[in-house]
């Protein structure tokens, strides 16, 4: 007979994976069969609706967790971020390991970067290893009404010969901020 930890292991996994959700209310009671009396009665009585309910708040707390972690798409995408997080989630169970959040943060990340378009798409780059701090400057500036300038230093013909690169953020034509870089 099943127990205590066949239960508990049922139990977690409904809630984290969705597919294995859909399995289990589709054959509730041959997946019930097997268990102790008391197990098999609460395996039996469980209403898809109130697992899901819970499932969805388990989702939103990693959303919350991950968003904690990508601070620019929370700040200007959340509503959209949480969209994208749902579908993601749906699809990727959280993985219970060390580091589990970094691991969804990075998954979260190769989802965006695959299936959002436009500006979500551009600040997901940002996260990824190969950052980019002149696209992160040209972002920020333009979610900021800022105009950016960008030149080099020295006169040369390619970007690729200048010493440095001078950046001018701007603020309705006065500078607010020059950087060498």
């Amino acid at each position: 007979m099943k127990g205590l930890i066949e239960f508990q292991s049922i139990m977690a996994r409904l809630y984290v994976d969705q597919a294995y959700r859909d399995h289990f209310f589709d054959k509730q009671e041959a997946v019930s069969d097997g268990f102790e009396l008391i197990y098999q009665q609460n395996l039996k009585g469980l209403k898809k609706s109130q697992v899901e309910i819970f499932a969805k708040s388990l989702i939103l707390k990693r959303f919350g967790i991950v968003m904690g972690m990508l601070p620019l798409i929370e700040k200007y995408y959340l509503e959209k971020g949480r969209e994208f997080f749902m579908r993601y989630a749906l699809c990727k169970p959280l993985q219970l390991s060390s580091g589990k959040y970094n691991n969804d943060r990075n998954g979260f990340i190769a989802f965006l970067k695959k299936e959002a378009k436009g500006d979500l798409a551009v600040l997901a780059g940002l996260y990824s290893d190969d950052i980019n701090m002149s696209n992160a400057f040209c972002f920020i500036c333009k979610k900021q009404n800022y105009q950016l300038d960008r030149f080099w230093d020295v006169v040369t013909d390619s970007p690729q010969e200048a010493k440095a690169w001078v950046v001018h953020i701007k603020l309705q034509g006065k500078i607010l901020l020059s950087i060498k870089c």
